[in-house]
């Protein structure tokens, strides 16, 4: 990007592929046509074949054809400025491993480098990263109505979360998630750093969503927390707890299956405090759980 070519971007209905990632090095305003394509089928298994269909939307897709631990799109300048004012709104990020592409890869999605702040993301779906599909460092962030659809994931043995607040440098801060969606994502939220808010959003893990497996790991993992992480007004949605027995041999010790079914939300104790225990805080106001479409099922919450 340049400011004397251009500084804000529009794009228009359809399907732009990125084979090589993309640095906003200033602060450049992009903006779609919409998020949303217009199609009949919303099941999760079409959400690849509709967004790339869109027929009243702008999708970004991943168009990388190996595993790749480089960003998709990142934000930040090399020369040690900050890069603030970012404003991304109305489109879809879809990554390569999304069900259908006929060469899927295990690649990340967006990641607002550690000196930008003061920026705004609107009407965001990101879709299809085998890894994150969003991992901010340190970037104070605005994030309104943001869907991340499928991502993350278990990758030669590491474990990679759609929604990585955490970061290499555990330390982002100041980013309030209005009505965040994730959905569809094993490994749904890394949380942590300092002064971050999740408002009135939805994070739900459904029967039908993932392939039961052994590892441990949370949906929702508390990982770095420097001070003050807030859920508020958030409705959290967990498979049935039989459902992780899928996973297990069923001639293998029933009990101790039970035992290692994954927490929805945890983290370990030496983990969540960050450089300073005794400022470390996480509050849950107003929020609701749900277990499927009951009430009252059983879940390791």
């Amino acid at each position: 990007f340049d400011d004397e070519i251009c500084s804000v971007l529009r794009l228009g209905i359809g399907t732009y592929k990125i084979k090589n990632p993309v640095v906003c090095d200033r602060n450049v305003t992009i903006i779609g046509y919409g998020s949303q394509g217009t199609f009949s089928d919303t099941s999760s298994d079409n959400v690849y074949k509709a967004l790339l269909g869109q027929t009243s939307g702008s999708v970004l897709l991943d168009a990388r054809t190996s595993d790749s631990d480089e960003w998709l799109i990142t934000t930040s300048d090399n020369s040690g400025y900050a890069v603030s004012n970012i404003q991304f709104r109305d489109f879809a990020v879809v990554g390569a491993n999304e069900l259908g592409c006929p060469t899927p890869a295990k690649t990340r999605g967006f990641l607002p480098g550690h000196i930008s702040w003061n920026s705004v993301y609107s009407n965001l779906i990101f879709s299809g990263f085998g890894k994150e599909a969003i991992g901010p460092t340190h970037a104070d962030a605005i994030w309104n109505d943001i869907q991340v659809l499928r991502s993350g994931g278990l990758v030669n043995g590491t474990v990679y979360y759609a929604v990585d607040t955490v970061g290499a440098s555990g330390n982002p801060n100041f980013n309030v998630y209005n009505n965040i969606h994730i959905e569809h994502c094993r490994y749904a939220l890394s949380a942590g750093g300092m002064f971050n808010q999740f408002i009135g959003g939805h994070i739900e893990l459904n029967n039908e969503s993932f392939t039961p497996d052994t590892d441990t790991s949370p949906i929702i993992r508390l990982k770095k927390v420097r001070q003050h992480l807030v859920f508020d007004r958030m409705k959290f949605v967990a498979p049935y707890y039989s459902r992780w027995l899928d996973g297990y041999d069923v001639n293998g010790d029933l009990a101790a299956n039970f035992a290692n079914i994954p927490y929805f939300i945890s983290g370990s104790d030496a983990d969540i405090a960050g450089s300073d225990a005794t400022q470390c805080s996480v509050s849950f106001l107003g929020c609701s759980t749900q277990v499927g479409d009951s009430q009252s099922s059983a879940a390791k919450w």
